[in-house]
Formats: structure tokens, C-alpha cells, sequence
């Protein structure tokens, strides 16, 4: 990782469909327990936000009951933020041939605590960044590799993101535009099919 950060920017490297294709194959390659701490952090959030938005649309809580509802909304984005870091830094350990990282549990609440502190300015920054459009690659990139940097020092992480963010643009900007056509086709095919099945069912079935 730092030898590749510390390559000149103008370094060409290898095509944006290389890279693509290698990502694809890595993640093929990876076995249940890695992608494990992936589902392990995405369920619980996307449920919590579900939830949280559901009970906020029927139920319009107010005072208290709000606060300690967007409290454990914030917790769950920590956690989903923690074992997407350990998920990707599995990854690349596998993907360097290195040993793969221990998770101590006394470093659970730090590791969030810094996460969060980070991937609360993703959430403003990448917004903000795509009204302006030029700069989306670099800071989409930037909070990305954070993701897989924080597992050291803050600061060599940082450091190590930034660089790495400013590294073949060419290539993360054909890649961000390949995987967004991909999931707006799987955006469309998730669309459909909520309108498609309960044709069908009253097509079929006579359901309301």
C-alpha cells in the first residue's frame, strides 16, 4: 500500500477494467468469514435506518424517544463503518499475501469513535462534491480508502488515503462511472420488481 502511494501521480498503471476485474475476482475469492463482517454491519444499519424512518413517519416521536433513537442510529453507523474497515483490511491482507488482521475487542470503541469522526464529513463531503462534480472522484476516493487505512495511526492513514485518492484518476473515474451504470441497472431491476410481483399476484392469484 505505501509503496504504491508512493508512486509519482503520473504513473499510468493498469486499466480501469483491470482493476475492476481483479476486485471482482478478490471478492470471489473471499471466504465466509470475510464477507461475514461485511453482512454483519450492513444488516443491522440497514434495518435500524428502516426502522428508524419508519417509526419516525408513523409515529412522529418527539423529544427523548428521538434523541435516543438517532443515538442508536449513530452506534449502528459506527458498526457499519467498523466491519466494513475489517472487511476491507481482511482483503487486502489477502490480497498482499500478509496475515491477516486480529480484531481486539478493546479496540472495538476506538476504531469506531475514529470512524465515525471520519465518515461523519463523508456524509456532508461526497454530497457537496457531487453538486460540484470535478471533485467526487478524489473525495468519493479519499473516505473510501479510509475505510481501508484505519486500521493504522490515524495519521498514516490519513496520509496513505489521501495519496492513494490522488493515484491513477483516470482509472477511479471510469471505474465510479461503470459501477454507477451498474447500480442504476440493479436499482431498475429492484424498481420492476416491486411493481411487477403484485401484478402478477393479482393477475394470477386475485390478490389485492
Amino acid at each position: 500500500m505505501s509503496a504504491r502511494a508512493a508512486q509519482p501521480r503520473g504513473d499510468a498503471g493498469p486499466s480501469a477494467f483491470v482493476l475492476l476485474e481483479e476486485a471482482v475476482h478478490l471478492l470471489r475469492r473471499s471466504p465466509a468469514g470475510d464477507l461475514a463482517w461485511y453482512y454483519a454491519g450492513g444488516v443491522p444499519w440497514v434495518l435500524g435506518l428502516l426502522l428508524f424512518w419508519a417509526y419516525c413517519t408513523w409515529f412522529t416521536p418527539m423529544g427523548d424517544r428521538l434523541a435516543w433513537s438517532s443515538l442508536l442510529l449513530v452506534l449502528l453507523f459506527g458498526w457499519l463503518k467498523l466491519c466494513q474497515s475489517v472487511f476491507a483490511a481482511r482483503l487486502l491482507a489477502r490480497r498482499l499475501g500478509v496475515p491477516l488482521p486480529v480484531l481486539r475487542p478493546s479496540s472495538v470503541p476506538g476504531l469506531m469513535l475514529r470512524e465515525l469522526r471520519v465518515h461523519t464529513w463523508g456524509i456532508l463531503g461526497i454530497p457537496f462534491a457531487a453538486l460540484l462534480t470535478a471533485p467526487l472522484g478524489y473525495v468519493w476516493t479519499y473516505f473510501q480508502l479510509r475505510t481501508v487505512t484505519d486500521g493504522r495511526p490515524v495519521e498514516a492513514g490519513k496520509s496513505d488515503a489521501w495519496s492513494l485518492a490522488r493515484l491513477w484518476t483516470m482509472q477511479t473515474h471510469i471505474g465510479m462511472s461503470v459501477l454507477s451504470v451498474l447500480a442504476l441497472v440493479a436499482w431498475l431491476n429492484l424498481a420492476i420488481s416491486f411493481l411487477l410481483l403484485p401484478y402478477l399476484a393479482n393477475r394470477f392469484l386475485g390478490l389485492d
